[in-house]
């Protein structure tokens, strides 16, 4: 029998073994995270336990995450290895998984699909200096197929006749999508009304989340804590609630012989387990440090803040520049229609200046009712209102 080990049980590990066991070889998946769905391997996925919960504690202890202390990830520029840099950023700096499951027990669940220009786009755009570019080795109507077969195994929700002929064009689909939409929150119509104003067209997401019953899993309750916290009902599909390990090995035993010769560490030689871990990370995280993308700066940069209209619907009926003048850092007030911002040297200097800036709008229309909201949605018609600044 041809015989495999995967390292990794994420979502790529978990698919290649998944294959390789269904052509009868026998597979040995590594995983150096532990398990957080009690009776994994045991029962069948809708009937998975789960150690995950609303709870944004865990998260920042990076509860199934690597700890940075225990496991960081390093990174340098090509210029740092160059001048003999070891590292320059440490800690947990990407969104990598470290349980059962891997990265797929906290990602947010959005199935998004490569268009077709994706694959060309060193013909369509010509070489890049400096840089390795080439087209894929595959089109898209090669991959579709495989697309198809995912999305349709581990239940993704979407509605076809919904999305825009542009995206389909680029990414068409076989068939319909094995569950419709989750009802569209409130925060998410505001952003489609404004979207579709412009002259946008938004549509409901492909989305590995149970709109209704799937595979025996529960509807998701729309509790919003997806992006880097598990499930605490396995309503969303990943890639350690479809498949168990009985059906991964087809009904046959395992036939792996342990060796007695292998003894663990004497408690005693321990340097890292049972003791304290120093949270290395939370200096920079106190002190506002570089380390997320809102700290990124470059020279000569500035800042820019938009003034908003209080309801919705107002326009500008005028500006009166000289109630900031005098204001430290601010270089200009930008009005362009009825859009208004203000650019200033500091971030926080540029929201004083939105703040003190005086501007007069109009009564506006105000929001549609609860009752009507979806019917005005539908027949409000669309323009486009885009400014260059």
């Amino acid at each position: 029998m041809a015989e495999a080990v995967i390292i990794g049980s994420g979502p790529a590990g978990s698919i290649a073994a998944h294959e390789l066991a269904r052509q009868g070889w026998s597979v040995t998946v590594l995983e150096r995270g532990r398990n957080l769905r009690p009776g994994f391997g045991e029962v069948e996925s809708r009937d998975l336990g789960t150690l995950y919960a609303n709870d944004e504690i865990k998260t920042t202890r990076h509860f199934g995450f690597p700890h940075p202390r225990l496991e960081p990830v390093t990174g340098r520029t090509q210029s740092e290895a160059a001048d003999g840099v070891a590292r320059s950023v440490q800690g947990t700096h990407v969104s990598l998984g470290a349980a059962v499951g891997g990265t797929s027990l906290h990602y947010n669940a959005k199935f998004p699909r490569f268009w077709r220009q994706d694959f060309t786009q060193r013909s369509d755009l010509g070489p890049v200096d400096g840089a390795q570019v080439a087209d894929w080795p595959i089109s898209y109507d090669e991959l579709a197929p495989y697309y198809d077969e995912v999305e349709h195994t581990i239940g993704v929700q979407g509605d076809v006749n919904q999305m825009p002929a542009r995206t389909l064009e680029q990414a068409p689909r076989a068939r319909q999508f094995v569950m419709p939409p989750n009802p569209t929150g409130y925060a998410a119509r505001l952003l489609a009304r404004g979207a579709m104003n412009v002259g946008w067209e938004p549509f409901p997401y492909p989305a590995a989340v149970n709109s209704q019953v799937f595979d025996g899993r529960p509807a998701c309750n729309s509790c919003g804590l997806c992006s880097s916290f598990g499930c605490p009902i396995n309503a969303r599909g990943d890639a350690s609630t479809r498949v168990t390990y009985g059906e991964l090995i087809g009904g046959q035993r395992f036939s792996m012989t342990l060796k007695r010769q292998a003894r663990r560490k004497s408690p005693g030689s321990w340097t890292i387990l049972g003791t304290s871990a120093p949270r290395i990370d939370l200096p920079d995280l106190v002190t506002g440090r570089f380390e997320f993308v809102d700290n990124v700066r470059v020279p000569e940069m500035v800042h820019g803040r938009v003034v908003r209209p209080p309801v919705v619907g107002a326009t500008v009926v005028s500006v009166d520049d000289s109630s900031v003048t005098g204001l430290s850092g601010v270089l200009k007030v930008v009005v362009k229609n009825d859009f208004v911002g203000i650019v200033a040297e500091r971030l926080w200097q540029a929201i004083q200046a939105v703040n003190r800036l005086t501007v007069t709008w109009s009564q506006g229309t105000g929001l549609p009712s609860q009752r009507g909201f979806y019917d005005h949605l539908r027949n409000h018609p669309s323009r486009r209102s885009t400014s260059v600044v």
